[in-house]
């Protein structure tokens, strides 16, 4: 005989025919430290709900009042939900599962059908919060407080408890899922906290991962960036950019060189370079973009440059714009263009000594002739370099002639210096080759393009030259019309001035003969004494001269 007085019908959303029936009892539900808020709320509406009972209401009204006197320990949260149910459920929308695609309800609230008559609760739950209710009434009713908690249900006893409203097993899942997250486990908690939108585990399950991702097995590194949606990514990347930062301002501070300094970016591009293997179908341009941000990716390790290269043309569509990414992965790659070309011999299945392949990154445009400048100039400094060994085992060589039993040595240090110098110059004219004959078919393009600018160049010159030869040619015209001209006004100025200057001459000819007939008329008039007279230089002047003398002399 139970003596149950509550009945709990759990149903899993999306599923029909799976409702499990329970038969509890309020007092274990409602009361004490394990007590359940949420149940206590829906018992006493059902009680309030029932005029048949003896208990006045006033009588039910009183002891709420006392319940809510009691001390804080003993009231876990109110009757108000936990701050489980105030969070945001915001998680960035990524790649469902097939879980997911079948929940047609949002998770929330609990979907509570209670029907206050029959003494029943129907409750819809996601099908791991419904596994993990047994669980959860094992915990009510056990009188040692055992909790059977595992990484399977923790999550969904940690929904429960939020809704339920049951703080004091909201902080014991808590204690077990922050100290049970591993990275072995941490897909399945992933996972289950999309399901219920859990912002905590999966902020919680962010940050570890990025601290630890570079401590666990290749096989687990590669089940996590499967399973995980671009977002979740997105932030771990951008954690261990700021965990790699953080740790170099502190060695910085300390004076302190770390030898890993550069591993962190270099193993982080590795992973990107995975992860957008993986996910190259559901990357955007954007997320591509914010995942090879310079601000948390600095470096970048070879293989990871070349991989990244082909996704982002892949991706974003770049191939002909040379974007930040490729200056970048090509100064890397230039700078091991050994690696990066060729295809070592040794990692034939053969085993053989053949030629290394040639296996250059796929470029076009200008991001084609960045990589081929720096090439050449890392291969000419290679060889360079290469050659000054070579000289310098040269100098040893002679001074160890005197030494016989050196000499077999020296020998063989030689002959594998020069086998490696002939494997390097073999390659670098490999390298020099493709890039010529790439260079000469761009230059065979380019010449055709000049030459059509330089035909055109012409044509306009041409035009331009013969509209010039136009306009002097008026100009000159003009000029000289102009000359002709003033030159008759200036023989016609002069021919007037000659005039002009023969008339004058004429008139004080005249004057001067009228002055000497004056003279000698006086002459004859007055006889010798006009001699002792002074002579006046005007007629009117003399004063011996009549009215009518002056006045002829005048005229």
């Amino acid at each position: 005989l139970s003596l149950s007085d509550w009945t709990i019908e759990i149903n899993v959303r999306g599923h029909r025919n799976s409702s499990q029936v329970y038969h509890v009892h309020k007092s274990i539900l409602a009361v004490g430290p394990k007590r359940s808020n949420y149940f206590a709320t829906t018992f006493l509406k059902a009680q309030l709900h029932q005029p048949h009972l003896e208990q006045p209401r006033q009588q039910t009204m009183q002891q709420q009042q006392q319940q809510q006197m009691q001390p804080q320990d003993d009231i876990i949260g109110g009757i108000e939900p936990c701050d489980f149910v105030q969070e945001s459920f915001s998680i960035a929308p990524g790649r469902i599962t097939d879980q997911q695609e079948a929940v047609s309800v949002a998770p929330g609230r609990l979907v509570d059908h209670t029907d206050h008559n029959q003494n029943k609760s129907k409750i819809e739950l996601e099908e791991l919060a419904a596994q993990a209710f047994p669980v959860l009434l094992d915990y009510m009713y056990n009188s040692t407080n055992q909790l059977n908690i595992t990484t399977d249900n923790a999550t969904g006893l940690h929904y429960l408890s939020g809704h339920l409203e049951m703080k004091t097993l909201r902080r014991k899942v808590k204690e077990f899922w922050t100290g049970d997250l591993t990275m072995e486990n941490l897909v399945t908690y992933y996972a289950h906290a999309r399901v219920f939108k859990d912002v905590k585990i999966v902020t919680f399950a962010e940050d570890y991962c990025a601290q630890h991702i570079f401590q666990i097995p290749e096989e687990t590194v590669v089940d996590i960036l499967t399973n995980v949606d671009a977002h979740f990514f997105l932030k771990v990347v951008t954690k261990c950019g700021e965990l790699h930062t953080a740790k170099t301002a502190a060695a910085s501070a300390t004076s302190v060189p770390d030898a890993d300094d550069d591993q962190g970016p270099l193993r982080l591009s590795l992973l990107i370079a995975v992860y957008g293997n993986i996910h190259k179908n559901e990357l955007t341009p954007v997320m591509f973009q914010k995942l090879t941000n310079e601000r948390h990716l600095p470096l970048l390790e070879v293989k990871a440059a070349k991989v990244l290269l082909e996704l982002e043309d892949d991706i974003c569509g770049t191939a002909a714009v040379m974007t930040p990414l490729k200056t970048r992965a090509i100064a890397i790659i230039s700078k091991s263009w050994e690696e990066s070309c060729f295809e070592d011999p040794m990692m034939a299945e053969d085993g053989d000594d053949s030629e290394p392949e040639l296996a250059l990154p796929r470029l076009e445009g200008n991001a084609l002739f960045e990589f081929v400048g720096s090439v050449l100039k890392e291969a000419k400094s290679t060889t360079t370099s290469l050659s000054q060994e070579l000289d310098l085992m040269h100098k040893w060589k002679e001074e160890c002639e005197t030494s016989s039993n050196l000499d077999d040595f020296v020998q063989k240090e030689l002959r594998e210096t020069k086998q490696k110098l002939e494997s390097v110059k073999v390659a670098t004219a490999q390298v020099v080759a493709q890039i010529k004959k790439d260079v000469e078919q761009k230059m065979e393009i380019l010449k055709k393009e000049k030459q059509e600018m330089a035909k055109h160049h012409q044509e306009e010159l041409a035009k331009v030259r013969n509209d010039c030869a136009k306009q002097i040619l008026d100009a000159k015209e003009d000029q000289a019309k102009d000359t002709v001209e003033l030159r008759n006004q200036s023989v016609s100025y002069k021919t007037s001035t000659l005039k002009l200057s023969a008339e004058l001459s004429e008139v004080r000819r005249q004057l001067a003969i009228s002055k000497d007939k004056l003279k000698l008329q006086r002459v004859a008039e007055e006889g010798s004494n006009s001699v002792l007279k002074p002579v006046w230089s005007n007629t009117s002047d003399d004063p011996t001269v009549s009215e009518e003398e002056k006045k002829t002399s005048d005229e």
